[in-house]
């Protein structure tokens, strides 16, 4: 006969766990950050917004249907940019894809354009450490929304931490959004990750975005600015070497979901 061995420790465990998670709140002394005030006045509008549409508050609009040509797309405003590069993702892998978008900010940042990336944190373990070594970047900012404390280690600690935690960890963020100098947008259904460009061989996802050009951009970025304010978007300075689940508690975990042999 198995008896489950766990839920003892568990219970015993989640005080200090719960504790924790207080940590992945944001910095109240945090400044707050907002999009681009004047859009209106960058060469990025004057070229793809008419004065006349602008003053009857239209904007402009077309469809990526095509994995490839979102891809490209997004790279091409990435490039296009001269002030400001806003980017709000449920996943941001570092597969192809996810490494040349990754490359194309570092080069805006390079010439002078405030980067800011919002990642959900479901899936930020410890694949995602890269999202660590481009906030050394003066002009990038990174901040993890609704992260788990576990956050940047391996995938399974944070099984336990769920169950522990479940009401706030069940709200994740699906948003995917670049907003390029307050003038562009491409909003939808892709993440960044090779199976939604068609770039892999074995897999592709179906999607469909849409690009925005204009007044309606704005609006776009008041919803991520309203993330990115939120207490639960979490810079990843935060998530310094050796922060995380504490170490005890590491070692305890192997012994958590032990079945005793009676």
């Amino acid at each position: 006969m198995k008896r489950l061995a766990f839920l003892p420790v568990l219970f015993g465990l989640s005080l200090p766990l719960l504790g924790a998670c207080a940590s992945v709140r944001q910095d109240p002394s945090l400044a707050p950050g907002a999009a681009l005030a004047e859009p209106e006045e960058t060469a990025l509008w004057h070229a793809l917004v008419p004065p006349e549409e602008a003053a009857e508050g239209h904007s402009g609009f077309f469809f990526l249907e095509g994995g490839l040509d979102a891809y490209e797309t997004r790279l091409l405003a990435i490039e296009s940019a001269a002030h400001t590069i806003d980017l709000q993702y449920y996943i941001w892998d570092f597969d192809g894809s996810g490494r040349a978008i990754s490359e194309a900010l570092f080069r805006a940042a390079e010439r002078g354009v405030h980067v800011r990336a919002l990642v959900d944190g479901y899936l930020v373990d410890g694949s995602a450490e890269p999202l660590k070594q481009i906030v050394n970047h003066p002009n990038i900012d990174v901040r993890i929304y609704n992260a788990f404390r576990t956050s940047f280690w391996p995938r399974y600690l944070r099984y336990g931490e769920a169950l522990i935690d479940f009401p706030r960890l069940n709200q994740r963020m699906h948003n995917k959004i670049i907003a390029v100098d307050n003038t562009v947008a491409i909003v939808g259904g892709r993440n960044v990750n090779d199976t939604y460009f068609a770039l892999d061989a074995a897999h592709y996802f179906l999607d469909l975005d849409v690009v925005i050009a204009g007044p309606l951009t704005k609006e776009v970025s008041a919803s991520f600015d309203a993330f990115w304010n939120s207490p639960y978007a979490v810079p990843v300075e935060h998530f310094v070497e050796g922060e995380g689940i504490p170490f005890s508690l590491a070692t305890v975990w192997n012994e958590v979901f032990v079945y005793d042999m009676a």
